[in-house]
């Protein structure tokens, strides 16, 4: 009887050692793609639809610089409003935000 105990309990451990270890890949692709080196762009260079993003979102901002990853997937772009306050953000080749950092 402890046998047919123990079989349930073993698979149930292996199937939460394998949940934990795919959070955990996924949680490190996440971490990656925000700390992948940039090099600097020109805004003329970014992609239509990064521009045409930056403008519906950010209105009341300009594109001061541009970043873009090696691999052209992500960018980095550094945004001024009237005030002088400056932002960082970054999106994907579509358009897409990833994340925000305010600076002052």
């Amino acid at each position: 009887m402890k046998k047919l105990l123990l079989v349930p309990a073993l698979v149930l451990g292996f199937v939460f050692s394998i949940n934990a270890q795919q959070a955990d890949e996924t949680e490190t692709a996440v971490v990656a793609s925000a700390t992948q080196d940039f090099v600097e762009i020109a805004v003329d260079n970014l992609p239509q639809a990064v521009k045409d993003a930056a403008a519906k979102d950010y209105a009341e901002h300009t594109i001061s610089k541009a970043y873009a990853t090696a691999d052209a997937l992500t960018f980095k772009l550094e945004l001024a409003d009237k005030a002088g306050e400056t932002s960082t953000v970054y999106c994907d080749a579509e358009g897409n935000w990833i994340k925000q950092e305010e600076e002052k």
